[in-house]
């Protein structure tokens, strides 16, 4: 490859994707929090968006940082610090879905 690059091989498998965690929140809301159906429904969707909208930074990250110092630190940061950032989207999901099934300040008098 021209200019130094090292050439690498990207497999996308099911533990790399936001399934996992995206499943998670989406339980959380169909079955943990209260509410309405359609409050439950439209939070899943939120959460899923907020998944996949979250996950692509961590993509981003684990490329460049594959391109810049090769594909054993590639692999060491997708797998230690790409973990670390999943769990700390689904983290950040559950804590929106639970503000946002909060009742209002005129609900609570």
């Amino acid at each position: 490859m021209a200019c130094g690059y090292q050439a690498f091989f990207i497999q996308v498998t099911p533990s790399c994707s936001v399934l996992p965690m995206g499943a998670a929140a989406v339980c959380v809301s169909l079955f943990l929090l209260g509410g309405t159906l359609r409050r439950r429904i439209g939070g899943a969707l939120a959460a899923l968006t907020l998944m996949a909208a979250g996950n692509l930074p961590r993509l981003v990250a684990v490329i460049r940082v594959g391109g810049a110092a090769g594909v054993p630190t590639m692999v060491a940061f997708h797998d230690w610090v790409g973990t670390v950032f999943s769990y700390v989207l689904l983290f950040t999901t559950v804590v929106f879905l639970i503000a946002t099934r909060l009742p209002g300040r005129k609900a609570r008098r």
